[in-house]
C-alpha cells in the first residue's frame, strides 16, 4: 500500500513558530527525513548513487516529500474569528509570507474542472486555494499526530 501512495505524499510543516523558526524547521525536516528514510524511502547503501528506479532523497533535497512546505504561525491567523475576517480583508504580502511555500507547492498539482487544465496564478484561483489552505490551517490534528510520531 505504501508504495502506491508514497509518491503523492508531501509533508506540511504547519504553524512554524515565530521564534526560533529556523531551528524548529531544521529539526522537523531532520525528524521527517528519519521517518521517511525508515518507512518510505528505498534503501540505498552509503556511498552508492541513487539508481533511477530507487525512490530515495537526500535530507536537504527541497523537492523531497519529507522536506516540509512551511506554514508560519501568525497571531492574526490563530483565532477562528480572526481567520474568517482575514478572508474578507487580507494583506496579500502577509498571506504570501505565511502560506507562500504551501500555495506554491499546491498550485502545480491542483486541477480545476478540465482534465488538462491546471490552476494558474490568477487572483480568483489563488483566492480559492488560499481559502482552502487557511481552512486547513486551523486543523491541527494531522500535523500534531505526525510531529508526535517524529519525536
Amino acid at each position: 500500500m505504501v508504495r502506491e501512495i508514497r509518491e503523492r505524499l508531501q509533508l506540511v510543516g504547519a504553524m512554524i513558530p515565530e521564534t526560533n523558526a529556523e531551528k524548529y524547521f531544521q529539526g522537523l525536516r531532520e525528524r521527517a527525513w528519519d521517518t521517511f528514510a525508515e518507512e518510505l524511502y528505498d534503501d540505498v547503501p552509503a556511498g552508492e548513487i541513487v539508481a533511477e528506479e530507487d525512490w530515495s532523497f537526500d535530507q536537504t533535497d527541497e523537492s523531497a516529500p519529507h522536506f516540509p512546505w512551511p506554514v508560519r504561525w501568525h497571531r492574526s491567523f490563530a483565532a477562528l474569528k480572526s481567520l474568517h475576517d482575514r478572508l474578507a480583508d487580507r494583506d496579500g504580502d502577509q498571506v504570501r509570507a505565511i502560506f507562500g511555500p504551501l500555495v506554491d507547492g499546491i498550485l502545480p498539482i491542483v486541477k480545476t474542472q478540465g482534465d488538462n487544465l491546471f490552476i494558474s496564478r490568477s487572483a480568483s484561483q489563488m483566492d480559492r486555494v488560499l481559502q482552502n489552505t487557511m481552512s486547513l490551517y486551523r486543523c491541527q490534528v494531522m500535523p500534531c499526530r505526525f510531529e508526535a510520531k517524529l519525536r
